[in-house]
């Protein structure tokens, strides 16, 4: 009977270790650019600066087996971002640090304002939203692995935004005013897959916005500085069947034309 007695203290022992053992630290997430303190009006066609970044609040390590998940502005729908470690984060250092230019063709995820900021995924109509990041998990499976570290989120707040405004509506009478040229003859017309145009340009920027017949800017795509005549392709595969609009911006002017999607 001793000996029962005193196996079973050795087995509660054991697994009152186990969770004693149980490795959590908080995730503080900091937003820097665009500034959190005032709505940014992010341009339609130019980079615009992005900078955010986690800090371990603790009150446990990061070891370089653990793996952190979280989401930024350039996470897909259905996706998730991994940062790896080449060396342990004791509390109070950074986990990561981002900072790049980005255009909003190249955002992915925002959050809605109006809808208790649930995720909205572009195309983005003009609006009012929320660019985010936020801290997730130390481990990406069903089950948790053996020794994971546990974010804690009630130790800090795992996310942060800054709010921005996007106003990048064409309307049919916003085209064809102000420095406007001639229309752009887009062919094939109606198109499938492929549409192209010939320009001639006087060593300018080009960049080249599709929008549905709502004004959602639905394709954007930057062709650099161009000289002379030159053939603008553009793949629409992507894009349902339906009228649109192409627009070509230059450092100088804009041209328009018109084109259908038919499969």
């Amino acid at each position: 009977m001793k000996q029962l007695i005193t196996t079973a203290v050795l087995l509660t022992t054991m697994i009152c270790s186990a969770f004693a053992q149980q490795r959590k630290t908080g995730v503080r997430a900091y937003w820097i650019t665009p500034d959190t303190a005032e709505l940014t009006v992010v341009p339609c066609n130019d980079s615009f600066d992005l900078e955010f970044l986690f800090i371990n609040a603790g009150p446990d390590t990061v070891r370089v087996t653990d793996t952190f998940f979280f989401f930024d502005p350039l996470t897909p729908d259905g996706r998730i971002m991994g940062e790896y470690f080449t060396a342990p984060v004791p509390a109070g250092d950074t986990i990561a640090h981002y900072k790049y230019k980005a255009k909003l063709s190249q955002i992915e995820r925002l959050a809605d304002p109006g809808d208790d900021y649930n995720d909205v995924f572009k195309p983005f109509s003009d609006g009012t939203y929320a660019i985010y990041c936020a801290g997730v998990s130390f481990y990406n499976a069903a089950t948790p692995p053996a020794g994971y570290l546990q974010l804690d989120a009630d130790i800090a707040p795992r996310a942060a935004a800054a709010g921005i405004k996007i106003d990048c509506k064409t309307g049919i009478d916003d085209l064809f005013t102000g420095r406007t040229a001639p229309g752009l003859a887009i062919y094939p017309n109606p198109a499938s897959r492929t549409i192209a145009f010939k320009y001639n340009f006087a060593n300018t920027g080009a960049t080249v916005r599709v929008t549905d017949i709502a004004g959602r800017v639905v394709l954007d795509k930057d062709f650099g500085k161009q000289s002379g005549e030159r053939e603008i392709s553009l793949d629409v595969s992507g894009l349902t069947n339906g009228m649109y609009y192409v627009e070509l911006i230059t450092d100088k002017q804009r041209s328009v034309g018109k084109v259908s999607i038919s499969r």
